[in-house]
């Protein structure tokens, strides 16, 4: 499907840079890679429980026995002491199997959180960036008003002092001076918090607020595209939501703990097995006898607990609940992600329109900037009406490139709902999703 060229990072290549970027250094991503790392662990851990066990104890002593009515009897054993020991599940009635499935569960609901936080991050990212051009666009429009005020100031100013214009005059200019000082300040500010906001989130050192543009190129809606990615995300019921796709594992993961809970009360078989060697000096009045001993086992034994105090019915209970309650989040997280998806698309289609009312309101604006150019050149008008319509046109450029990316805001969160969003394919090959 057709949406190349249309999402911010196209119209801005610096922003497809810190897209890249921030797989390596965003801060949130890299919590989230030690998360999958540690639920890789403790698969391992799981894992370690099918597999055979094997110990042993070494030891060096001296040690003597005697019997209290036999004086004539002491055993001395010296020297050096060790056994050898194996255990190996044989069958648990699928617990342990279930138990490492459980685990395998774990690691892909990480892997699959990784990927939410990647597409979370993606559509934050190009937010705070398209919110910063139109920021630096209603900054620069305002500045310009700021230095026109300014003007009309010191030209009342010089009026006043010419006794041609009023007290009331200059400071009515005064207030309004100072009012657009104060709006300024404000924008300017709002600008670099949000400059600061994008540089933590985005986890680059920093970014010259030079390098963000003022204005937005010519934006294009494809909205063939939008139509058909609606139409197939509501055929799918939302399963390509990530949200969706974590709960159906949380689902399968309760199942497992349900199958474990199960069978905590049935016997549990193990192989074992032993080797073991000492040292024994039997001491008498009359003989000294100096034996090793060594003996080894082989054998098959049973585990079985019969009652734990109801403990084991509360398991599968929550168990079940929890079973229960995932699948009703599978719900819940479908419905909602279908009603979001159908009010992006809506809200694209009016966006869509705000931008074109916008472009034409601009290119009114640079249609007065030319006349009055033209005017000013016959002598018709005087060189100020140049500063004001000027002025009309920046504040119209304001309020395009506002337009603009509230279009592209939104048009890149119906492109990532939907699961068509370019940022994934930024995932590491080891967390990649599943290809459709």
């Amino acid at each position: 499907m057709e949406i190349a060229g249309s999402l911010p990072e196209d119209h801005f290549p610096e922003l497809k840079g810190l897209l890249e970027a921030a797989v390596n250094q965003a801060p949130q991503l890299v919590l989230r890679e030690i998360e999958i790392a540690q639920s890789e662990a403790r698969l391992v851990q799981v894992n370690s429980q099918r597999l055979p066990g094997v110990g042993g104890r070494l030891e060096y002593a001296a040690r003597e026995t005697s019997v209290s009515n036999n004086t004539t009897t002491r055993d001395r054993n010296n020297g050096f002491f060790y056994n050898i020991s194996f255990n190996q599940p044989v069958y648990h009635w699928n617990a342990l199997k279930n138990q490492t499935e459980m685990s395998k569960i774990g690691v892909l609901i990480a892997e699959k959180n990784y990927t939410e936080g990647l597409r979370t991050l993606a559509v934050l990212l190009r937010r705070y960036y398209v919110e910063l051009v139109a920021r630096k666009s209603a900054l620069r429009a305002a500045e310009f008003a700021l230095g026109r005020i300014k003007a009309d100031l010191a030209s009342a100013e010089d009026r006043f002092k010419n006794r041609m214009a009023s007290a009331a005059e200059v400071g009515g200019l005064l207030l309004t001076f100072d009012d657009q000082n104060l709006a300024v300040a404000r924008s300017r500010e709002e600008f670099t918090v949000l400059l600061r906001v994008f540089v933590r989130l985005s986890g680059v050192k920093e970014l010259s607020p030079d390098s963000i543009p003022s204005a937005f190129p010519k934006t294009t809606y494809p909205s063939v595209a939008a139509t058909e990615l609606l139409a197939r995300f509501l055929r799918e019921n939302g399963g390509q939501s990530f949200q969706v796709q974590i709960a159906a594992l949380r689902v399968e993961e309760a199942d497992r703990n349900y199958r474990i809970q199960k069978v905590r009360l049935l016997p549990k078989f193990n192989l074992g097995g032993g080797y073991s060697l000492e040292n024994s000096t039997n001491a008498t009045q009359t003989s000294v006898v100096q034996t090793g001993v060594a003996s080894q086992s082989v054998g098959i034994n049973a585990e079985w607990r019969f009652f734990d105090g109801f403990a084991t019915r509360g398991a599968k209970r929550e168990a079940l609940l929890s079973k229960r309650f995932y699948e009703h989040q599978v719900k819940t997280f479908s419905e909602a992600a279908l009603d979001e998806a159908q009010a992006l698309k809506r809200a694209l289609d009016l966006e869509s329109q705000a931008v074109a009312l916008s472009e034409r309101r601009r290119g009114l604006a640079e249609g007065q900037v030319k006349r009055a150019q033209e005017e000013i050149a016959l002598g018709k008008l005087p060189p100020t009406a140049l500063q004001a319509a000027n002025n009309a046109l920046y504040q119209s450029e304001a309020v395009d490139a506002a337009a603009r990316a509230t279009f592209l805001v939104r048009w890149s969160e119906f492109v990532s709902l939907v699961g068509e969003d370019p940022a994934l394919n930024l995932i590491p090959v080891r967390y990649a999703r599943e290809k459709r």
